[in-house]
């Protein structure tokens, strides 16, 4: 199953970016509906993106064990929940900006590069707590997208019921979320792959214990 987990965090990568494309598509032939509930299903699969990393990363790192790698946990971590994916999404943002800004800071010397990254680091829970207010209705909205809805007693096409402002708020969820997963991926390539992830991390264990 490990080596199911590692392909979908690929495979789920590659359609969050096809989503998006797909999004970007709709929108410039003024197809402004669809492509909202494009544009929030490309962020929602960050949020399935997280829930395997998440899960591969608590293994190579000994808090679960081989047995507790299935599609049950995956379920009960929020894999079909749709709430509970968007939510994920976030943390992830957050996780691993606070991830790249904490590199940045270790590698350089410059006090007052640090001071500054300090302060952004102090800064990016706030912000994605923001962000999290202003999307509380995402969901929904992800339906009202595609469907012909009734409000104020008429009924309304996707393209006439998602606001410019809702809009412009889900194309940049999900650029946002996109280059955060890219980031992600691009490290992964960098160290050789997720499959070496397990060699790299036992070998930095061996050497952390031979250095005590």
């Amino acid at each position: 199953m490990l080596k199911r987990i590692i392909q979908a965090i690929s495979l789920t990568f590659e359609n969050a970016e096809s989503l998006f494309e797909d999004a970007t598509i709709l929108k410039e032939n003024a197809k402004f509906g669809r492509a909202y509930s494009l544009f929030h299903l490309s962020f929602e699969e960050s949020g399935r993106f997280y829930i395997l990393y998440n899960m591969l990363m608590d293994y190579l790192t000994g808090e679960i064990k081989a047995k507790d790698i299935n599609y049950g946990k995956l379920k009960k971590l929020g894999y079909e929940d749709h709430n509970l994916k968007i939510e994920e999404s976030y943390e992830g943002m957050q996780k691993i900006a606070m991830i790249l800004l904490m590199i940045a800071r270790d590698q350089t010397n410059d006090t007052k590069l640090k001071e500054e990254i300090e302060k952004e680091i102090d800064g990016v829970f706030d912000a994605v707590e923001e962000l999290r207010k202003s999307t509380s209705d995402l969901n929904e909205l992800k339906n009202v997208g595609l469907y012909v809805t009734f409000k104020n007693n008429e009924f309304r096409l996707p393209d006439k019921t998602i606001t410019v402002a809702q809009f412009i708020e889900i194309e940049k969820l999900a650029k946002l979320s996109l280059g955060f997963l890219r980031k992600v991926m691009e490290f992964a390539e960098s160290k050789g792959g997720f499959s070496e992830f397990e060699r790299l991390i036992k070998e930095e264990t061996e050497n952390l214990k031979n250095n005590e």
